[in-house]
């Protein structure tokens, strides 16, 4: 099966999170904590209702960094991760 690297910022990189959301589709893998330079967290996407707003990443300058969690998850994992996603960002 294939492979998907997840790199989760924000509430995402609690590990309870995750595995509520996706231990039904096999284990998951947190490879550990890094940081993703040339990048920075931004409260930038709106979301439908506009009652608040979502955390981004967004390209920066070199010397910027967002830290977070790299999951390594199984393809099916991805996809209930990104319809998971989608679903709750509609909800607002």
């Amino acid at each position: 099966m294939k492979k998907v690297l997840y790199f989760a910022y924000g509430s995402n990189m609690k590990f309870e999170r995750i595995l509520i959301r996706l231990a039904h589709k096999g284990a998951v893998i947190k490879t550990g904590t890094h940081k993703l330079y040339g990048y920075k967290l931004l409260f930038n996407a709106e979301s439908i209702t506009g009652a608040c707003n979502y955390a981004n990443i967004v390209a920066a300058e070199p010397e910027n960094f967002v830290e977070g969690v790299l999951y390594d998850l199984n393809e099916a994992q991805s996809k209930a991760l990104e319809w998971d996603l989608a679903d709750m960002k509609s909800r607002f």
